[in-house]
This record gives C-alpha cells, structure tokens and sequence, in this order.
C-alpha cells in the first residue's frame, strides 16, 4: 500500500522527457492512469478521459498520506502555478484535470480538482521552442510571485488560464489585456501603448516563428493601440466598430524562406486576430519580467511605474 498521495496532471506537448522542478514538481512519463480514477469527474466524456490518459507526460507532486488538508491544499496550488508558468511558456492548452494517485484517495478530502478546460492557441509553436533552462526559470519565477505575493504577476497570470477557458474570444482579448494593462500599470491607451511597445518593442513580431520558418506578420506597434480600444469598448458594453467584426480578415503569416503569403484562417475578424495577438503579448511581457530578477524585485512596487515610464523615448 502506498504511503503517499501523488497529485497528477497531464502535460500537453512535452518533449524534454523526466524532469524535476526545484519547486518540487516533476514531470514524470504517463502513470498507470486506471488507478487515477478519472470517472469521478463527472463531467468528463468518455472520449475525453480518454483523451487524458493518452497524455505522454503527467506533472505531479507528492506528499505523505497524513498530511494535513492545508498543506495538501498547498501542494495542489505548487502543481497549478506550474500549470501558469507552462502557458506563460507556450499557451498550448490543459485539460483542467488534477487527479490523486495513492491510497484512499478521496476527491473532497484531497481536494481533487476539476476547471474549466484551457483551449490552446493555434498559433502555440509547443515547449520545444524553448529550453528547460528557460522553462524552470518561468517556473521558479511564478512560484516566488506566489510566495511573495506578488499581484501584479499573480492576477495576470490567472487571468492568462481564466481566458483560455473561455472559449470566447471577446471575453478572451478583455480578460487578456486586463492583464497586460496591470502589467504596464497603466490607465489610459496612450500610457498602455507607449509602455507596451517600449518594453517589448515596437518592431518585434508577436508571435514566434515556427520550426519551418513561417511567421505570422503581426508586430506590435501595429496592433497594440487597437487592443485597447477595443478592450474599452468591450469593458464599458459600447457597440463594437465594423472593423472588428464585419470583415473576415484572415490570419496573415508568411513563409519567409520563400517569401509565400498564407492565410490559413480566413474566416477570422479583425477581432478574432487581435484576441491572439493580446494572448501572445501577455506571455511574452511575463516571460521577460520572470526571468530577469531585477524585474522581479521591483514589479510589485512603485518603481515599477517609474521604470516603464523612463523607456519611452
């Protein structure tokens, strides 16, 4: 019989193979997922759990079976803030599944938990661009703004997961740069632009350029400004534009080896791009200040502002 509990998750697109976090996370190959008891979700179909259990890689943590409920809470939250940092990463998705794997689980002592399910991105080019270098910086870099409380990380990073599970993506692009908005501590569209652009940069492309070298052609100086217009609109419940809606306007990404145009997804409006684009800042703006630690110690202060401010040039 087993003497621990193991919370378990899968991990979607995962290519590194075993690893540990210094959070105390691992990622671990798939476990024997009959025993996770994945029929107590009620709400999961049948093709969905079966889905789940075709996952290749699990993220799990483990604690002794005695444990007491607060800190076995505590253990679910470390599983779930690294949840954030793989979507802060690369937003490829999550079945909003944690199961237990031991002896006696029960869903309500244990806390089992069951959310929303976390659409991924089509335009997420996977974990493979990146490096577990990277990654277990985000990651340790996510686990000390929960620690310290940090909300101005916190509450982005929620709300990156919270849009995921919309499935809407108006209410997408609004909790989206509601987000980024807090990031840039800013209040109006000029200071969120001018911030925004400052410290990403106005010609870097938002979205990253895939393994076969194609490249979706938005960058950000030219669509940050409209995010937020219609962010406002959207928050204050005014009629929407045409621009946004009334047009399919296509998703354009080029391939840049032979300079050929794509439009994989014409049906798209303005807006439904601009939904993407906001998913796609929001990352990157907690990618660059998670794993720079000057950043980090400043953030959730008020030079933080300061800092932004003296960007613009």
């Amino acid at each position: 019989m087993s003497a621990k509990t193991i919370y378990m998750t899968p991990v979607p697109r995962w290519t590194f193979g075993a690893y540990t976090f210094s959070n105390g996370v691992s990622i671990v190959p798939r476990p024997d997922v009959d025993a996770l008891r994945l029929t107590s979700f009620a709400s999961l179909s049948q093709h969905e759990v079966d889905e789940i259990k075709r996952s290749v890689f699990w993220m799990a943590i483990e604690c002794p079976r005695e444990t007491p409920f607060p800190e076995k809470r505590e253990k679910v939250r470390t599983l779930l803030n690294t949840v954030y940092s793989i979507q802060i990463v690369s937003p490829t998705g999550w079945s909003g599944v944690i199961a237990g794997l031991g002896e006696n689980i029960d869903a309500q002592f244990d806390h089992l938990d069951q959310f929303l399910f976390c659409a991924p991105s089509k335009l997420a080019t996977g974990l493979d661009q990146s490096d577990l270098n990277t990654i277990s910086k985000i990651v340790d870099g996510v686990h000390e703004a929960f620690r310290r409380k940090i909300v101005r990380i916190q509450t982005p990073a929620q709300l990156l997961i919270q849009g995921q599970q919309t499935r809407q993506y108006y209410i997408s692009l609004l909790l989206w740069t509601i987000a980024l908005d807090a990031l840039m501590a800013a209040a109006s569209e000029e200071a969120f632009s001018a911030r925004l652009t400052a410290f990403i940069g106005r010609d870097e492309y938002i979205f990253p350029e895939d393994k076969l070298g194609f490249q979706a052609e938005y960058k950000v100086g030219d669509v940050v400004k409209d995010i937020y217009v219609l962010r406002g609109i959207l928050a204050h419940g005014n009629q929407i534009p045409e621009k946004f809606w009334k047009e399919d306007v296509g998703f354009k990404i080029a391939d840049r080896r032979y300079g050929i145009r794509l439009d994989p997804w014409s049906d798209w409006s303005y807006a439904a791009v601009l939904a993407e684009c906001s998913l796609f800042l929001l990352c990157a703006t907690l990618r660059k200040i998670l794993l720079k630690p000057s950043f980090m110690n400043i953030v959730g202060t008020s030079s933080w502002e300061s800092y932004l401010e003296s960007l613009i040039k």
